[in-house]
């Protein structure tokens, strides 16, 4: 199993506990702080360190392009709704099987 895999596989079975490792004010946004946190897996086979870092800035990031992607989506979803469940049926006979 790969380090992710296994990262993702505790994520989805327990909590996580992520150590604060350090806080930096952001560079681009003054006033507000991005603050890393890491997570430590135990050594792999060949006695490697595996270790995750955590950023909040990315985390926010992240978060307004999920938003914008499903504010997208839902405005193509909503342009397509008047063009559903519109027949265009010529005949009486065609009129009558749809009903």
């Amino acid at each position: 199993m790969s380090n992710w895999n296994a990262l993702r596989a505790l994520l989805g079975k327990e909590n996580v506990r992520w150590e604060k490792a350090f806080e930096v004010e952001n560079t681009r946004k003054k006033g507000m702080f991005n603050i890393y946190k890491t997570y430590e897996l135990q050594p792999d086979k060949k006695g490697f360190r595996n270790i995750f870092v955590h950023s909040s800035s990315k985390q926010l990031d992240d978060e307004k392009k999920r938003q914008k992607r499903i504010k997208k989506a839902l405005s193509e979803l909503e342009a397509l709704s008047p063009r559903l469940n519109a027949y265009h049926l010529k005949t009486k006979k065609q009129m009558g099987i749809q009903i």
